[in-house]
């Protein structure tokens, strides 16, 4: 694995940045940045800066017939001086996987036709609570793939959005996964708490495109959790006057910045 010195460090003020680790991937490669971000600069809004975000995807293989766990992309987030250390980088991939029993995913995933589908005729149907009314998702016929999403918005300020999506898929000549289930979602260090932002399932099984699917989804994730590495400790130098320092190359806080790290597959 090709290999950079994480040496440079930056100041920056605690109370509008923090201190990250990045583990990407892009096509064949894999791109590990140690930098730090703006507060509330992030897609989903981020409650505290000490967390673990992550984009899984959990797929049926066709040529092996098994299902497979692969990460997109993980980010930590910390804020305290020096915390984006290097050697946290090998680490990173193994500190939040998750998983769905597989006889769920056998039965409710796998098909060969799912029939039916529901239609969100004018796109994403969207309340500030959880869905009750899907008249304007019918159920319709569908020879393809059911291409579902399931969005969760909190606002800093302002009612919370949640987001449905359903559609059949019937482009045969796309390449998607046809039985695949994506989630993001982020795990705070301090509270010990994990939120799932949005679910995407790509399914064949009859009346798999059922909004309660997710909720199932929910109830039957296992988030397998390894952060020994990653938690804060008495010892930690915590910033001082609002100021700290962090690595850059892709790392203040004192920060280490880096965007050097290229695995190729």
């Amino acid at each position: 694995m090709p290999t950079c010195s994480c040496n440079q460090t930056v100041f920056q003020h605690d109370n509008t940045t923090y201190c990250t680790i990045n583990r990407e991937n892009i096509g064949a490669d894999v791109y590990v940045t140690i930098d730090y971000i703006p507060r509330n600069s992030t897609k989903f809004y981020i409650k505290n800066p000490y967390y673990i975000l992550t984009y899984q995807t959990i797929f049926y293989n066709d040529t092996t017939n098994e299902w497979n766990q692969q990460t997109i992309d993980i980010r930590y987030g910390c804020n305290w001086n020096l915390c984006n250390k290097p050697e946290l980088v090998p680490k990173l991939l193994s500190t939040l996987t998750l998983s769905l029993p597989i006889h769920w995913l056998n039965t409710f995933i796998i098909g060969t036709n799912p029939s039916t589908c529901h239609q969100c005729q004018s796109g994403s149907v969207c309340e500030n609570t959880n869905f009750t009314d899907f008249s304007s998702c019918p159920v319709v016929s569908c020879k393809g793939s059911c291409v579902m999403s399931d969005l969760f918005e909190n606002f800093q300020a302002g009612l919370p959005q949640f987001c449905y999506q359903s559609i059949c898929f019937n482009n045969t000549d796309s390449n998607i996964d046809t039985h695949r289930i994506d989630i993001e979602g982020i795990y705070y260090l301090d509270t010990e708490e994990f939120n799932i932002w949005e679910i995407d399932v790509y399914c064949r099984a009859n009346n798999c495109s059922r909004p309660e699917i997710f909720n199932e989804i929910r109830s039957n994730l296992k988030e397998n959790i390894n952060i020994e590495a990653f938690l804060y400790t008495a010892t930690a130098t915590t910033p001082v006057s609002h100021s700290a320092k962090i690595y850059v190359q892709f790392y203040v806080l004192i920060i280490l910045v880096s965007i050097c790290i290229i695995i190729k597959r």
